[in-house]
């Protein structure tokens, strides 16, 4: 019996009728689904779709901009994580389109954990579109199961990052990209945060190169949160906290700079 369906690549096969003939052999078992690019599907068919697997635990769905924005919310009681594909979106217009998107898609479900995956990934510092909306849905529809975001490819503005760790204590791990000053307001929530093990922040708005906490701000910052918080990164500079013994047999917690480790070819 079927409890997964993939098709995370190109996927023009894939209609509506395909859809329609997949269903009554999934309905009431199928988990997890992903499901890659098709300009045959629009939000409509792929929202009737999956509103329709009651069983659904795991979904991962590409985006692309659609004229007509999904007609209803789909009933997902059980979709604990979500995973969107996208390319970059470069306008305020993309930006709330997306956002209301994902919104639709988890509304209904008790979210532990949602990831936005942008084609374009990387280090990009620039001036940001924020989507704080998201956020501002996260803490207001989800606030009570929420584990894990990755917001690595959607900035985060200030009020909406302060209003995330205020709300959302469960979380056990994140990567946001978001202002310098984000820093500051981790550092004051860190304590409220009972259950984070690692977080990961993207730095924008900030000159290439310019920015690097050092070692000392590293250790205090891991040192201020609970005795879970282990990794810290920040623009792909990361530290980690162990347990470890010295040669006088004392038992001490040491922060270090994890270091890549060099490929042979």
């Amino acid at each position: 019996m079927p409890t997964q369906g993939d098709q995370q690549d190109n996927c023009g096969s894939v209609t509506p009728g395909v859809l329609k003939s997949f269903l009554p052999h999934v309905q009431d078992r199928l988990r997890s689904f992903s499901l890659g690019l098709s300009y045959s599907l629009t939000n409509h068919d792929v929202f009737t779709f999956i509103g329709q697997l009651q069983e659904l635990e795991h979904v991962r769905l590409r985006y692309y901009w659609q004229l007509k924005p999904p007609p209803q919310q789909p009933s997902l009681t059980h979709l604990r994580h979500f995973t969107v594909d996208h390319s970059r979106v470069q306008t305020r217009y993309e930006v709330r389109s997306f956002c209301k998107w994902v919104r639709t898609a988890i509304a209904t479900s008790p979210i532990e954990a949602l990831s936005l995956v942008s084609d374009e990934d990387g280090e990009y510092l620039g001036a940001n579109l924020s989507f704080g909306s998201l956020i501002d849905h996260m803490t207001k529809k989800h606030a009570s199961t929420v584990r894990f975001l990755d917001f690595r490819s959607a900035f985060v503005g200030i009020d909406a990052l302060e209003m995330l760790f205020r709300c959302c204590t469960s979380l056990e791990e994140f990567y946001i990209s978001a202002g310098p000053t984000a820093l500051i307001i981790f550092r004051e929530h860190l304590p409220g945060l009972r259950y984070l093990h690692s977080a990961s922040f993207q730095l924008c708005n900030v000159k290439r190169n310019k920015f690097r906490l050092s070692h000392e701000e590293a250790t205090s910052m891991i040192q201020g949160g609970s005795p879970t918080f282990r990794r810290l990164a920040i623009n792909g500079t990361k530290w980690e906290g162990n347990w470890k013994s010295t040669d006088e047999g004392e038992v001490i917690f040491v922060v270090e700079e994890i270091h890549k480790k060099k490929t042979l070819v």
